[in-house]
């Protein structure tokens, strides 16, 4: 499910929410999105930091990536033939991803 919502603010936050089955593939999948995924997401233009949090208690993953502008959001390398091979390695220990779109205000 993806929602855009809106508020005054000066950079874009995606954030995926991810189920896992237990936590220590919690801990697999974070290792996993900071060696192969955030090298290349750095590399987007617009990108200003990723935060990969976890949730004991709903055991999820989530991934907080921040964005300039909309327009480097959308274009950034989720579409990318590298993002999904990415992925596909985190795919044992995630399942049901969740994608929201944010525009976050800078406090």
């Amino acid at each position: 499910a993806n929602f855009l919502v809106r508020f005054f603010s000066s950079y874009w936050i995606r954030q995926t929410t991810t189920r896992v089955k237990n936590m220590d593939d919690a801990e697999k999948a974070k290792q996993l999105i900071k060696d192969d995924i955030l090298p290349e997401t750095k590399k987007n233009s617009g990108f200003m930091g990723m935060e990969i949090l976890t949730c004991d208690m709903e055991h999820s993953v989530i991934v907080q990536t921040k964005w300039a502008t909309l327009d480097d959001l959308k274009a950034s390398t989720a579409g990318t033939e590298y993002y999904k091979a990415a992925v596909k390695k985190t795919e044992p220990y995630l399942h049901l991803p969740q994608v929201r779109y944010y525009e976050a205000t800078e406090m």
